[in-house]
Order: C-alpha cells, then structure tokens, then sequence
C-alpha cells in the first residue's frame, strides 16, 4: 500500500478550524456590553453639563414642558416647538418632548438628569447596533461589526447630537430603527417569531415619532439591508416584504404629522439666517450644495474644526467656477461609481456608500431646502456607513479578509494584529480623545459660543449668539463696572453680527437691550425700530421695546407694543404679564385679570404673576379670590 506523499511544509500552514464550542458564552452581548461601556465613559464627561445652544427652547423656555398642569399626551397633538415658539412649525417630533416633560417632573431645572438619558441611549445605541449587524452580517467576521461601531462610538462627529440635549430626536430615531432591524431579522429567519415581528413595528412606530428621518430608515435603510444581506433565494421576496409592511406604519405617521401641522398656522419659509443657501440662486443652489456635501465627507475623515453653527456667512456661497465644486463632484461620482464596481464581489462597500448617500439625501439641500445649510448632527446616521466602509477596508488591507469560516469567536484576531490593532487603536485614541475635548466646549451656551467664535468669526449668528451669552453673564455679574464691560461687549458682538448680515432682526433687538440697559435711550430706541420693521420680529423684542416706552413715560405705546409681542407669539408670558400691568395701571382691572390669567396658564407656579392677579382681582372688588393668589404668591416666595 502506497504511503500518501505530504507537501513540505504543510502540516506546518494548516490550523485546524476553531470550533464554535471553544468561544465564550453570549461574546456577543459581552462584546455589546464593552462597547456601551466605551461609549458612555466617552461621554461621561457631560453629564455636570447645562442647557447649551437650543436646548432651552425645547426645555426650560418651553411652557408645555415646564407646566406641571399642562398634560404629557398632548405634546403628540402638538408640533414641535409648540411651547416655545408658538404654533407656527414645520416640524413633528413629539417623542423627545415627550421624555423631557417626563424628566422635567422628576427632577426640574437639572441639566444632568437629560444629559444622562442621552449618554445612555447613545451607549445602547452603539451596543444594539453591532449586536444587529452581528446578525444581519452572519457570514463576516465579528471584526467587521465591531470595528465600525467603535469607530463610530468614538467619532467627534457625534458630540453635538450627544452633548447637546436637544438632540435626543436624532438619538431616539436611530436607536429605535435599528431595534426594529434588530427583531425584523429574527422574524425573517423564523416566521414563527410573531413577537418579534411585533416587536419591530413597534420600534418603527417610535423611531418615526422621534423625527422625520426616521422615513429613510423603513423605505430605504431596512429594505435595502434586507436585499445585501440575506440569502440570494430569499433577497427580493423579503425585501418586497420589508418594504411593504414597513410602508404602512410610515404612511400612518406621515398622515398624523400631516393632520396635527395642518391644524396650525404660521408655518415659515426658510430664511438666510437659518440657511445661507435660501439666498442662492439655482446654479449657486446646486455649486453651493455641492461644497457642502463635500464638506460632510472631510468632517468624517477629518473632524476638526467642529462648530455648532455653519451658517451665513462662515459658508459663503459659491458657483462653478469653484474649484471644490468639481472636486465634490468628482468625489461623488467617484463614490457611486466604486460602490457599482463592488457591487459582485464585495458588497459590503457597495452597501455602506449607498447607506451614507440614502441618509444624507435629505439633508442634501439639493432636492429642497431645509432648516439648515450644513449641521454636524446631520453626519449622525450617515456616519455608520462610512464607518463599515473604513472598517472593512482596515481589515482587508492590514489585517487578512474580511470573510472569515468561523465568525462567531473573537478570539480568532487578524493575520497581522499588531498592524490592523496598531492603526485601530491609534484612530480610537485621537478620536476619542477629540470627543471628550469637544465636550468640555459644551459645557453651557457661553462656553460653546467662546469656543466657536474663533473657528467661525465671520458667522452673523455665532456672533450673536456670543452677544446673547455675554448678555446672561451681565445677569450674573453683581460689579457695576464689569456689569458695564459686559454690555459694551455684547453690543460689539451684536453690531459685528448686523454688519455680516444688516437685515439681523433680533441683534437689532439686542442692540437695542444693550443701549437701554447702558441708559442711551435714543440709540436704544432707533435699533428697536429697525427691528420691529420686521414683519416676523419675535414677540420678546416687541416686549423689551414696550418695556422701555413704559419706563420712559408712555403707557399707551407700551402697551401696542405689548399687543404686537403676543400677537406674534401667543404663548409669550411675558408679554401677557407686561401687558396686563399696563391695563392695570390704566384702571381696565377686568382687561388686567384676563391677561394675568392668561400669563398663569403658561407659568402657574410664578410667584410674580400670582401676586399681579391677586391684585388685580382685589382691585376689581373680588377680594376672596384675590386673597387666594396673594397667599399662593407668598407661599411661592413672592418677594416686594
């Protein structure tokens, strides 16, 4: 019998395959478990934060949050920034305001409370979002997965939606669609699993009430995962059945939206303030857009400088004859062209271009314009299909193939460890080390708007912004001469903010709060008029300026002013409260009653306004009802 010949050198090259028995129980959820970990210690560092940027008109400016009396269910019937800004708005995301109501009853005023459930949704989102792609990814190594969600964990693209509280709907829409693919997955692996299938639309339903996004994820994201990954026999039945099922909870919510902000009027254009590209024509529309979507691509691989405002005019507009137009061009087509080309043989690149390109179409400005030009917060979805992109690229070229026969042990490490772990380790340390020092910048509004301005010095509305923060420290400062250094430095601030951008309504405004406030009264009153000349002025600059025709005499004039700032915003507590002192004082107590009230409604707990209407009833001759708020104002702390 011929002994069987062995080729020199084999037995050595052979490793016998690792048995799955060998792995650690439940590596998955442990691994998930890290990455948690990673992610909330990443931003721990925020949770002694305050409100920054407009965390307050969703939070401690907004009636509907704040108001004990008013109740939570409502907030669904209600468009975004109802409380706030009144009723005009063109948005619908009821969740998040939901969950702050919530937390503003346990625990009012503290910023930790808030920013601890956004650390805590991020932290489980970067968990379920590689268990989820563990299972949508079967075939790959529990490298790939990993690898870009710790890229993604450690991005410092992702502090503004983390670090600033009013972001928890990007947080929630995200965390809540990939839950649903989570469960979606194992229904379509066992058609006997009902409950996950139940399960998958009910996190649908709440990704959708999170934010509007979220319609990309169910008609695009979900399906489109569905055809790259599964089975080649099953891929366009159950995509089909994807899209379909998924189809009918998004036309539902589409249809709520569509009745609950029809019921409101008010709603505005885009302004150049909010979008530098509404002052575009169409070949600047489409150049200027370009650039941005550009600049999204070089804030992923290179995120510095980060600032929370891109507006006019840090970004300016521009045209073809900008070289970067075509250099975005040629980068997006050379995007598109390379996911075609690996569409065969490598997927996985294919599907994480087309991943990032699909969240991104929204927030293009190309198709239409938005509440923004260019917003960090807006990379936050998009960002996971760059990171598989970057993951996957890492292991090709330094660590071995991005397919592996036995993908369930972590144990098994790349060819080259020490070159794929050296270069991972590296990024994870430079961005990890970015996020928690961008996070310090915001720690509060001055903090950010100090930080910001040096990389945004040109930007009308960053300089306003500093103006408003330095406006806050002058309410904290008790020196007479730094009270004064603060206003002269705010109205600079302001005065640079109109000279970027001369139609500013509210730094006409602020400018015009500095002067009273410096007592130049005629200076005060010349930039108070140049505001309200603004047909869609806010209601707080008609009320500062009726707080300066009141102190100065005019009583009657006050008091128009007062009726324009709640005919501009309704829900404007100060403007009823001033407004009814005016009728007060004018001896009309039934005209002050009714707005005092009014102010009550949105501020019951204020002591100031309690003690107005208990006044106001007592001088209308209703002394028992009087006496009731005056009790309940000194019970508050009401103070002479």
């Amino acid at each position: 019998m011929a002994k069987s010949k062995k080729k020199k050198g084999a037995a050595k090259n052979i490793k016998p395959p690792v048995s799955k028995k060998q792995a650690p129980k439940n590596i998955d959820w442990k691994v998930g478990g890290v990455l948690f970990l990673f992610a909330f210690l990443l931003y721990a560092n925020t949770l002694g934060h305050q409100f920054a940027l407009d965390d307050h008109s969703v939070l401690n400016d907004s009636h509907i949050v704040t108001n004990s009396e008013e109740g939570v269910w409502q907030i669904f019937g209600q468009p975004y920034r109802y409380g706030s800004f009144g009723e005009g708005s063109s948005l619908y995301r009821p969740l998040s305001i939901f969950m702050f109501k919530l937390e503003w009853m346990v625990s009012p005023e503290n910023g930790t409370i808030h920013h601890l459930i956004n650390v805590l949704f991020f932290g489980l989102t970067c968990m379920f979002t590689f268990l989820t792609f563990r299972k949508v990814l079967d075939k790959y190594s529990i490298w790939l997965p990993l690898t870009a969600c710790l890229l993604f964990a450690a991005h410092p693209i992702h502090t503004e939606v983390v670090a600033n509280i009013k972001s928890r709907d990007e947080i929630l829409a995200f965390f809540f669609g990939i839950m649903c693919l989570y469960y979606w997955w194992d229904f379509l692996n066992d058609r006997a699993k009902l409950l996950s299938a139940g399960l998958s639309l009910a996190f649908c339903v709440l990704s959708l009430f999170s934010k509007e996004n979220a319609v990309v994820n169910f008609l695009v994201l979900i399906p489109m995962t569905v055809f790259f990954f599964r089975n080649k026999e099953n891929r366009l039945t159950d995509t089909l059945v994807s899209l379909g099922v998924f189809a009918v909870p998004t036309a539902i919510f589409l249809l709520i939206r569509s009745m609950v902000l029809g019921n409101f009027k008010g709603v505005q254009e885009v302004n150049v303030m909010d979008n530098f590209m509404a002052a575009a024509n169409g070949g600047e529309h489409f150049a200027t857009g370009m650039v941005v979507l550009g600049k999204y691509v070089m804030l992923l691989f290179v995120p510095y400088p980060l600032i929370c405002d891109y507006n006019y005019n840090h970004f300016p507009l521009t045209d073809f004859s900008d070289y970067k137009v075509w250099l975005s061009i040629l980068l997006y087509v050379g995007m598109i062209l390379f996911a075609l080309a690996k569409f065969r043989k490598e997927p996985i690149y294919t599907y994480g271009i087309l991943f990032y390109l699909a969240s991104m179409v929204l927030y293009s400005n190309l198709l239409f314009l938005i509440g923004a030009g260019l917003g960090e917060r807006f990379l936050y979805v998009g960002s996971f299909g760059f990171c598989l992109v970057a993951a996957a690229l890492l292991l090709k070229y330094l660590g071995d193939e991005v397919k592996k026969r036995d993908t369930s042990f972590i144990g098994i490490l790349p060819k080259r460890p020490k070159a794929f772990l050296g270069v991972l380790g590296g990024i994870l340390i430079v961005y990890s080390i970015m996020t928690i020092q961008r996070n310090f910048d915001w720690y509060d509004s001055f903090t950010l708007y100090q930080a910001d301005i040096l990389k945004a010095p040109e930007s009308a509305r960053l300089n306003g912004y500093l103006g408003t923060g330095l406006i806050e420290e002058w309410g904290k400062e008790t020196d007479p001469n730094k009270k004064k250094e603060l206003l002269i430095e705010a109205n600079k601030s302001y005065s640079k903010a109109v000279s970027i951008f001369p139609n500013y309504t509210e730094a006409y405004g602020q400018i015009g709060l500095t002067y009273y406030r410096l007592n130049n009264l005629p200076k005060a009153k010349e930039n108070y008029e140049k505001a309200i000349a603004d047909p869609k002025c806010k209601g707080s600059i008609y009320s500062n300026y009726g707080t300066l025709l009141f102190n100065s005499g005019d009583i009657q004039g006050a008091q128009r002013v007062y009726h324009m700032a709640i005919q501009r915003e309704a829900h404007f507590v100060d403007g009823l409260r001033n407004l009814g002192i005016t009728y007060a004082i004018q001896g009309n107590h039934a005209k002050a009653v009714e707005y005092f009230r009014k102010a009550l409604e949105y501020k019951p707990e204020d002591p100031t306004i309690n003690h107005y209407l208990g006044t106001a009833l007592t001088d209308s001759g209703n002394k028992v009802e009087g006496k009731r708020y005056l009790d309940k104002a000194k019970s508050l702390g009401y103070k002479k």
